[in-house]
Parts: C-alpha cells; structure tokens; sequence
C-alpha cells in the first residue's frame, strides 16, 4: 500500500487559465490633507472689537511661523494647564 500526500486544495475562482493576464488593480491615490479653520457666530462677535493693528500682528506672526516653535507650545500648554481647562 502507498500513501501519497494530499495536495492542498485551492478554489477554482483562484486560478486563472493558462495564459491568462494577471489581474491589474489601480492604486488609489493619496489623499492630499489640508487644513482648515471654521470660526463660529461667537467667535466672529467676539472679534468684532478686536484691534486692527493687533489683528496684524497676529496675522504676521502666524505667516511668519512664530507659533510653530516649541517655546509658544509650552507657553500655551502651561497656561492651559493653570487655567485648569484639562
């Protein structure tokens, strides 16, 4: 008597035929992140009576990267932290 292994089976739907194209699939492209603002009616009252050279001056320091710095993060966090919003 002999005994010959099984052969594992695969499902006929994963076989191609003998000459066949392998199938193709299209890579999704990146999606590109952007961000964005949304300023809420409170917040557009409150800024109502804001100083337009204040207003400025914020505005060319964001441009310029002031706010990126790890200096300002800590100053934030830590008031955050004393202000007791976490």
């Amino acid at each position: 008597m002999r005994i010959q292994p099984k052969a594992p089976s695969v499902p006929a739907s994963a076989v191609r035929p003998t000459g066949a194209e392998p199938t193709r699939t299209t890579a999704r492209p990146t999606p590109v992140r952007t961000d964005s603002v949304a300023i809420s009616n409170e917040g557009r009252a409150a800024s109502a009576g804001v100083n337009a050279a204040k207003l400025a001056d914020v505005q060319d320091r964001i441009r310029s990267g002031f706010y990126n710095s790890t200096e300002v993060a800590d100053a934030v966090a830590r008031a955050i932290v004393a202000r007791g919003d976490l």
